[in-house]
């Protein structure tokens, strides 16, 4: 019996390790031309401010640069994000609502009352890939970014929560607050520190705290008025107009 057994598994592992051999012959003679295939879906046009109905339906890489500021702290569903890292690299589709946006913003008169957008539809349709791919526009373009990446977070999945100490009857969220001041921060890095960028008005929470012009904010004071400091970005960027 151990005679026949041993002829049996000499015969049967040289059968084994023939057929992957086959395979990877077959498969490296029928593999297609890679770049041909890159280009199909791909562009090599990575600047946002370039884009037109040329590159409709292709990906273009995000400089990583550009991730780590305008991405670092929100943006990215975080489904996208593990793609993101597995592949090595950040990819954007050029989706026809990304365009029709980009162009509007080129157009619009400023001076005028804002103009607002709203990118609608299923889940899963490419609607905050939509919104990332504008909001890199935007850093590239100047803008003063006021990137909320979900104010969702903010109701129901709140840090903490305390009275407000500046108006009364009034919930403050200092630690979400602070986080978000962080990512302003980061985005607006460039801008901030042109002297020249003033605030319409002299903004004052403490006797000893307030703001007068950009390059004096400062996201790391005390957390207690990190609500009102936020109240400021956002209502003088508002006034800024763009």
């Amino acid at each position: 019996m151990l005679k026949s057994a041993e002829v049996i598994f000499r015969r049967a592992v040289p059968v084994q390790l023939n057929k992957p051999q086959v395979c990877f012959t077959a498969t490296a003679q029928t593999l297609p031309n890679t770049p041909e295939r890159l280009r199909s879906f791909r562009t090599s046009e990575s600047d946002p401010l370039k884009h037109s109905t040329d590159h409709l339906g292709r990906f273009y890489t995000v400089d990583e640069s550009d991730k780590k500021t305008v991405f670092l702290h929100g943006g990215l569903p975080k489904s996208f994000e593990i793609q993101a890292k597995t592949f090595n690299e950040t990819c954007l589709m050029v989706r026809r609502p990304a365009l029709d946006v980009i162009n509007c913003l080129r157009s619009i008169d400023y001076t005028k009352p804002a103009v607002r957008f709203v990118v609608y539809g299923k889940k899963g349709c490419g609607k905050s890939l939509t919104l990332a791919h504008v909001l890199h526009y935007a850093y590239r373009s100047g803008f003063l970014l006021l990137h909320v990446p979900w104010v969702g977070n903010w109701m129901r999945r709140c840090k903490e929560r305390s009275n407000s100490e500046s108006k009364e009857g009034f919930s403050d969220l200092n630690l979400d607050a602070a986080a978000w001041l962080v990512h302003f921060k980061t985005q607006n890095a460039r801008l901030l520190s042109n002297p020249d960028l003033k605030t319409t008005e002299e903004h004052v929470w403490s006797k000893r705290e307030g703001y007068t012009d950009w390059c004096s904010f400062d996201s790391t004071n005390r957390t207690r008025y990190q609500q009102d400091q936020v109240c400021f970005v956002l209502h003088s960027g508002a006034m800024r107009g763009d």
